[in-house]
C-alpha cells in the first residue's frame, strides 16, 4: 500500500492477512517475499510492516530471508475481536540499498521500476 498524499508517498506499507487455514503453510512467507520484490520493481526506497509480537514466525521471516528491522514497539496498540489489547511491533527495510547492491552486481534489470 501507499498513499500519494501522505508524508512518506516514497514508503510502501505491507499489509497482508493468511486465513487461518493456511497458516503454517508457507503461504505468508510466500506474498511477503513476492510484495518485497514488488516494491524492488516499482522503485520504492523504504517499506514497512506492523504485526502483533506474538507473530514469532512471521517476525523471523521477515527479519531473516528480507532483512527487515525492529524499528518500534507501540504497547497495546490493536484490540483482537474479542476486545483483547496487544503490542506491535514496526519492521523496516531500506528497499533502495538493495537496488543498489542489485545493480553494483549487474542486476539492473531484476530492479528496474515499471512504467
Amino acid at each position: 500500500m501507499r498513499d500519494v498524499l501522505s508524508w512518506s508517498p516514497h514508503v510502501g506499507e505491507i499489509r497482508m492477512v493468511v486465513s487461518s487455514d493456511v497458516r503454517g503453510l508457507g503461504v505468508g512467507r510466500a506474498l511477503s517475499q513476492e510484495t518485497f520484490a514488488l516494491a524492488l520493481s516499482i522503485g520504492r526506497k523504504s517499506c514497512s510492516f506492523q504485526m502483533t509480537v506474538d507473530q514469532t514466525g512471521a517476525i523471523c521471516d521477515f527479519r531473516g530471508a528480507l532483512g527487515f528491522k525492529a524499528e518500534a514497539l507501540l504497547h497495546d496498540h490493536v484490540r483482537d475481536l474479542s476486545g483483547k489489547k496487544h503490542d506491535i511491533v514496526v519492521l523496516a527495510h531500506d528497499v533502495a540499498k538493495v537496488r543498489a547492491q542489485m545493480e553494483a552486481y549487474g542486476l539492473p534489470d531484476a530492479v528496474r521500476p515499471r512504467a
